[in-house]
């Protein structure tokens, strides 16, 4: 189990692997992290099974004369992932997997390309066995306790 700021750094770890040409294009987007997914986003899932989900409007799919969108929004889904992912190393490798899956969302991908992309080569550890985490992550955080607005 990490703590709400453990969980907030690996996150922002996470997306600090973005090559820099997809990170700049993540503008208007927010990451909430909330316990479970909300019954209407189940669509018949167990709730223990859904770690992330992606709201909003791919970038695929957005052209410059459509009206100006709301943020999208990206949810994790800490106690799901926490329940699912008991050991540290694991957890923080699903919260990197998850995080890239709904970016991955973001910018009009399918699963299959999804699945591709998280194949790219990555850092095998964010947060050590002591729960401690790697200087370079020092300097992510989050603009309220549980949502970061990109």
């Amino acid at each position: 189990m990490l703590t709400d700021q453990e969980f907030d750094s690996v996150i922002q770890a996470a997306l600090a692997t973005l090559p820099t040409q997809f990170a700049e294009l993540m503008s208007n987007v927010v990451i909430t992290v909330e316990p479970y997914a909300n019954e209407e986003w189940l669509d018949g899932a167990p709730r223990e099974e859904v770690f992330g989900l992606y709201l909003g409007v791919p970038l695929t799919e957005r052209s410059f004369d459509d009206p100006y969108h709301l943020p999208d929004q990206i949810f994790l889904f800490q106690a799901a992932l926490e329940a699912a992912f008991p050991d540290r190393d694991a957890l923080c490798e699903e919260i990197r997997v998850t995080v890239i899956h709904e970016v991955g969302h973001f910018f009009g991908l399918d699963e299959d390309e999804i699945e591709e992309a998280l194949e790219i080569p990555h850092a095998q550890r964010i947060v050590n066995s002591k729960g401690q985490l790697p200087p370079e992550t020092a300097g992510f955080s989050c603009l309220s306790p549980r949502t970061s607005a990109l």
